[in-house]
């Protein structure tokens, strides 16, 4: 599973793709925080990397930690 920062529908978001048995690439948004699309541009396609699943933590490369919105409840 490949997950990075992502901008979609007003939202700065950790997008996990996937590949599933059948060859397909899946794709799921989990929303961090609201954001403009100006203000995450530079974050956008970075990797992220999960350190805390049940707090829905991710930690980038640079160290900058970001929290799921709901702790990842809401996709």
């Amino acid at each position: 599973m490949k997950t990075t920062l992502d901008y979609r529908k007003d939202f700065l978001c950790v997008l996990a793709e996937s590949e599933a048995p059948d060859g397909l690439l899946m794709r799921e948004w989990y929303p961090v925080r609201e954001a403009s699309q100006a203000e995450v541009q530079i974050l956008c396609g970075r990797p992220v990397t999960s350190v805390n699943q049940q707090e829905g933590i991710y930690v980038d490369e640079e160290g900058n930690v970001f929290q799921l919105l709901d702790k990842g409840e809401t996709k």
